[in-house]
């Protein structure tokens, strides 16, 4: 995606500001911009975890004067709001090319913090549950046991789905998503195949993150 870093490639780190409204862009520093990316600015950076198990892709843009460039877009708030990122947190940002970033998280407190903490659980979809589908999730807690939740796809469009816990002892804390799935289905033009990833948000109890996985098609 970019080219390879120098062999003593610097990280950088940022301080979240609440007020200069970090949930909608991050300046990266001008002396780090000056002196490694030689007039090499990307357009789009990724972002990851030190596990590599979860990546957003954000929009690098010129805010400023020169060497002014920042992180923003749809994919930067996406991420700010997955890892709940909070006032006073502190980043890391390891660079692994010049638009590759690794991050560490820590705390007010100093302490490092996961970089994001909601379960993630993958579905493999099959025809037969195109009108009502069921999730086992380890993440069963993060629902209330109101009788819908609503799912949210990487546009930030939401469907209202009605849910049913199963609440006897072989279900294990099963949850059957029923009506309203059938409409995130064909709307999302999910096909059998293609997998959803289930992003259970801590910080809104009724609301899922979806994201649909193409396998095996383009």
């Amino acid at each position: 995606m970019g080219r390879k870093p120098k062999q003593h490639y610097p990280s950088f780190f940022k301080v979240l500001v609440k007020d200069h409204d970090f949930a909608s862009t991050l300046l990266i520093p001008q002396a780090f911009v000056k002196r490694n990316l030689e007039g090499e600015v990307p357009a789009k950076a990724q972002i990851k975890d030190q596990n590599d198990s979860h990546c957003w892709t954000v929009e690098v843009k010129k805010t400023g004067e020169k060497n002014h460039y920042s992180f923003m877009g749809s994919g930067w708030r996406k991420f700010v709001r997955d890892c709940e990122l909070k006032d006073m947190d502190f980043l890391v940002f390891k660079p692994i090319t010049n638009s590759v970033f690794k991050i560490v998280r820590y705390a007010a407190s100093g302490c490092e913090k996961d970089l994001i903490s909601n379960p993630v659980i993958e579905l493999p979809v099959q025809d037969s549950v195109s009108e009502e589908t069921r999730v086992n999730p380890a993440a069963t807690a993060r629902i209330s046991t109101k009788r819908h939740v609503k799912l949210r796809n990487e546009k930030g469009k939401v469907w209202s789905v009605e849910i049913c816990l199963r609440t006897y002892p072989s279900a294990q804390g099963r949850i059957d998503l029923r009506y309203g799935w059938s409409d995130f289905w064909k709307q999302n033009k999910i096909v059998d195949g293609d997998s959803c990833l289930f992003n259970f948000i801590k910080s809104a109890r009724n609301v899922i993150d979806v994201v649909v996985q193409k396998t095996g098609r383009v």
